[in-house]
């Protein structure tokens, strides 16, 4: 029996070329989404992107909260557990920033023919 961990499975470059490519990196795609911030992939990849403002800013941030707690227990408890610190900017600024962590996904995971369209098509 082996010690060493299994190898990663191979991360799917997509090409945009076929449409099961497509399929299948969109199962990539939201896998990823998912370890990073489950229960909130259909705001980054199925076009639901929150509007954030006074009304809704801390609803927001409860749903950021209860997903960390999933997948980054230790940030969650430390950053978003104190609802007296939740702002319209916060909310906000984790939004941006998950963005960016997709984006540069994107930009890893998409060969220079489909790289525009993808990210074009996810941008806000």
């Amino acid at each position: 029996m082996s010690s060493s961990k299994p190898e990663a499975p191979t991360a799917l470059i997509y090409s945009g070329k076929t449409p099961e490519g497509f399929l299948s990196f969109d199962r990539q795609v939201k896998r990823w989404l998912r370890r990073r911030c489950k229960g909130l992939t259909k705001y980054f990849w199925e076009g639901e992107a929150p509007t954030i403002d006074a009304e809704n800013y801390a609803a927001l941030c409860k749903e950021i909260y209860t997903s960390l707690l999933k997948t980054n227990p230790s940030y969650a408890a430390k950053c978003w557990k104190k609802q007296s610190e939740y702002s319209v900017e916060k909310c906000q600024g984790w939004f941006d920033e998950m963005l960016e962590d997709l984006a540069d996904y994107l930009d890893e995971h998409t060969s220079d023919d489909a790289n525009k369209e993808v990210v074009d098509a996810v941008a806000p």
